[in-house]
């Protein structure tokens, strides 16, 4: 081999190699810039023009409970300076029977009802009758009474869980919800006379005197559907 061909060899080698090297991978590799990940922003309820309330999903259990609640809420609701138009459940129930989709007005509100869903199809023939851009329902997820024992310092209460949802109509997506717990406990109350205490003033007559206790019955339903109307209410904003 003459010494230009070894030569020539030699540099072929050489680049070769360098030109390995720098593809492979170093520690500078893992610093690979990334497409900026975007937050979905919060759906803006403002941008509705008007909603339509469908009630609330109903189960054997929850029945008495919701018959005093829905009434309260939208009584509260359409009280309340909403960001859209409201329509209430009887406004609703007249507009689909006035334009002839009472069935699907009422498959949409059983679909809820029953299965806590809605049918993205069916929803939007319904809102389109019925001049709506979305819905709100709403579920009672928790509803329950614990009584304390007398004497003790526990306190009994009343306790309910709800949440509300507004879907669009033209998509069927979720864009607004909000949970509503509300427990209140049961007051303290003067029950009767305990204890010997000298009330006499001096003159050695013995007297009673009040002491407070815990009421062992638990409050009242509509007190406390009241608060998560009322809460409901604030939230729409």
């Amino acid at each position: 081999m003459s010494r230009s061909s070894a030569f020539l060899s030699i540099a072929v080698f050489f680049l070769f190699l360098s030109g390995c090297q720098s593809s492979a991978p170093g520690r500078n590799s893992r610093q690979r810039s990334r497409p900026a990940e975007v937050k979905k922003e919060a759906f803006d309820i403002k941008t509705i023009g008007t909603v339509a309330f469908l009630g609330m999903a109903k189960s054997i259990q929850e029945n008495d409970v919701i018959e005093m609640l829905q009434p309260v809420v939208e009584d509260h609701l359409m009280a309340h300076q909403n960001p859209f138009v409201l329509l209430d459940s009887h406004e609703v129930a007249s507009r689909a029977n006035r334009f002839g989709v009472t069935p699907v007005y009422m498959d949409v509100v059983d679909f809820w009802q029953d299965k806590e869903k809605v049918d993205k199809h069916k929803l939007q023939e319904l809102c389109e009758k019925i001049s709506a851009d979305a819905i709100l329902v709403g579920n009672i997820e928790e509803w329950l009474q614990s009584r304390a024992d007398a004497g003790t310092d526990q306190a009994s209460y009343t306790q309910i869980s709800a949440r509300f949802s507004i879907y669009l109509a033209q998509t069927g997506r979720k864009v607004w919800d909000h949970k509503v717990t509300e427990i209140l406990e049961a007051e303290l109350t003067d029950t009767g006379l305990t204890g010997q205490t000298d009330l006499s003033g001096g003159s050695g007559v013995a007297g009673r005197g009040l002491k407070a206790h815990r009421n062992t019955d638990p409050p009242k339903y509509d007190d406390v559907i009241i608060r998560v109307a009322e809460e409901l209410a604030k939230s729409i904003k």
